[in-house]
């Protein structure tokens, strides 16, 4: 077992509070990405469960043993540094070996699991090279593979892709992927990359300045953010906010109206909030359409750039004075200048406070009355 409990966790640096009353439950076996900004105490909490920080306050339970009082040799966990951390000295067989050897492991052990680990990594023919011969990529694959060689319970990660191209990236995303599902053993995953979080994780967990935003399976996150951050910061692109919107009432006819444009919530409550009441409107950029003929558009905008992706178009736009951007299929074409009807349907809007930025509860009328 490799449940993993953070309970109350609490980091101070001075009178920085940069883990601020952590409580967090990683199953057994699951691959819980931890995302965030920078400063925003992801990698802060990660090296405090491998033991490379102390905390001030607050347990930490791995398969349900208190480790935080444990050096990190004692608490079963494999770290992968952001950096790889080679030993430039040393060959592939050699970094592969390394924890094994320090465990005190019998030779013929460490041979055999080193193979077998460079056979699953597609290592075979590096193991007699030393690191500054090797692609970042091949280098990033050592230091996974010295990790899974030692068997630990708990795999942490630490940013592992940052450092590659965008192309490695993805194909270093993939064998970790992999990797994990034939482990069959729990990874914490630390990155800044939603779209990392979104394609690896079972669960997310988003921090913002130390303090736990949502947990969640991605596509939960994505459809239903708990607040304002969490819906700017997963999405790509990022969600469209319509500052100074206002919920309005014309006899049956509730709506969401901004400055320049309103769509109908014929079909929805909003509590706790009254008419009258401002509100931050959220729309995805997947979430506004090009009005099709004899159609009702919801907004008139102009058309300021274009940028062509292939199978997507990004379109950034002018309402009036307000800026929003859409994205669209591939295979139309826009132009700077052109003016177009868009629509959005009410059932992808999201609504926040605009004090809090926490997210306002909507509901179906059917759902209101049962």
């Amino acid at each position: 077992m490799a449940d993993v409990g953070l309970l109350g966790v609490n980091k101070w640096y001075g009178d920085f509070h940069a883990v601020n009353d952590l409580n967090l439950a990683i199953n057994d076996r699951e691959f819980m990405v931890i995302l965030g900004p920078s400063g925003s105490g992801k990698t802060t909490a990660l090296r405090m469960i491998a033991g490379l920080e102390t905390l001030d306050s607050g347990e930490i339970r791995i398969g349900g043993r208190r480790v935080d009082p444990l050096p990190p040799k004692d608490r079963d966990i494999a770290m992968v540094f952001q950096n790889y951390a080679l030993f430039a000295h040393m060959t592939v067989a050699e970094n592969i070996g390394f924890g094994l050897r320090m465990a005190k492991s019998p030779e013929a052990e460490v041979k055999r699991r080193v193979l077998e680990v460079a056979e699953l990594l597609g290592l075979e023919q590096w193991l007699s090279a030393r690191p500054r011969h090797l692609s970042g990529g091949m280098q990033q694959r050592v230091a996974l593979g010295r990790a899974i060689a030692r068997n630990a319970s708990l795999y942490l990660m630490d940013e592992p892709l940052s450092n590659l191209d965008a192309l490695l990236r993805v194909k270093t995303r993939t064998e970790i992927i992999k990797l994990a599902r034939s482990l069959q053993t729990t990874v914490m995953y630390v990155t800044h990359d939603q779209i990392e979080a979104m394609t690896m994780a079972h669960r997310i967990a988003i921090m913002k300045d130390g303090v736990l935003q949502q947990v969640g399976a991605p596509l939960d996150v994505y459809r239903t953010p708990h607040n304002r951050f969490v819906a700017g910061f997963i999405g790509m692109p990022q969600m469209n906010f319509f500052e100074g919107s206002r919920l309005h009432r014309d006899g049956d006819q509730l709506s969401v109206d901004t400055s320049v444009f309103s769509i109908p919530l014929d079909r929805r409550v909003v509590a706790p909030l009254d008419m009258g009441d401002e509100v931050v409107l959220g729309v995805r950029p997947e979430h506004i359409r090009l009005a099709n003929p004899g159609m009702t558009p919801t907004a008139e905008a102009v058309v300021d750039v274009v940028e062509p992706l292939g199978a997507q178009t990004l379109v950034y736009l002018s309402a009036g004075r307000m800026p929003l951007s859409m994205l669209i299929d591939g295979h139309i074409e826009l132009v700077p200048g052109q003016v177009v009807q868009l629509t959005i349907n009410q059932d992808s809007i999201h609504l926040f406070h605009p004090g809090t930025g926490s997210a306002v509860p909507t509901r179906t009328l059917e759902e209101a009355v049962r």
